[in-house]
């Protein structure tokens, strides 16, 4: 009887010792369990970018010339944005734009407009940011058939505005949506006679974050 025992008890050790082997070999073959961070959208960095959209330009009318034009308009952009706190977006941006922008009385045609300007936007997710962006501008006009006048007047004003940027596929590209209204003042339509320039323009972008 207390042989029949002991070998039924060395048998109940003996399962008991390869189960624990079993399961360790299992576990070993499992490995670690790695799990990736999610990532997280930035917008902070350096871009590049290019726009296209329409523009609507008045200049007054002193009794000597001005009027409307419209056309399209396009150009290039290069800026930095720092994302902070952690859903505002700080950023400066300058930019270069071409139009044909013809009175047809035939003054102030305007051909250039740049502006530097800061941006403060606000993200209501990581990939969608609202923001708003002001500052300064500069246009070249141009005065044909007056003699007495410049024929290219370059002129210095501001420009304000607001937009929408979205990344959609959380990488470095984005899209944007904007509208931008630009001042400008002292254009010389004749002698001792200086008018005001707005411009209307609505536009969409492209930019590569680096």
């Amino acid at each position: 009887m207390l042989a029949k025992a002991s070998c039924g008890m060395r048998g109940l050790l003996l399962s008991v010792a390869f189960g624990a082997q079993t399961i360790g070999a299992m576990a070993a073959d499992l490995g670690p369990t790695n799990v990736s961070p999610p990532v997280i959208f930035a917008w902070t960095g350096f871009s590049l970018g290019a726009n296209v959209g329409a523009a609507w330009s008045t200049i007054q009318d002193d009794g000597l010339g001005g009027g409307s034009a419209s056309s399209v308009m396009g150009g290039v952009s290069a800026g930095y944005n720092w994302q902070f706190a952690p859903f505002w977006v700080v950023g400066i941006e300058a930019d270069a734009s071409w139009a044909d922008l013809t009175v047809p009385a035939g003054s102030g045609d305007v051909n250039f407009v740049g502006t530097l300007r800061p941006r403060l936007g606000f993200t209501p997710t990581p990939t969608t940011l609202l923001y708003a962006t002001g500052g300064a501008a500069w246009s070249t006009v141009n005065i044909p058939g007056v003699d007495t006048l410049p024929a290219t007047q370059t002129k210095a004003g501001w420009v304000a505005g607001a937009g929408v940027e979205w990344a959609p596929w959380a990488n470095n590209w984005s899209v944007r949506a904007e509208y931008l209204n630009y001042h400008f003042t002292g254009i010389l339509l004749g002698a001792g006679i200086a008018s005001g320039l707005t411009i209307n323009e609505g536009r969409a972008a492209v930019a590569y974050k680096f």
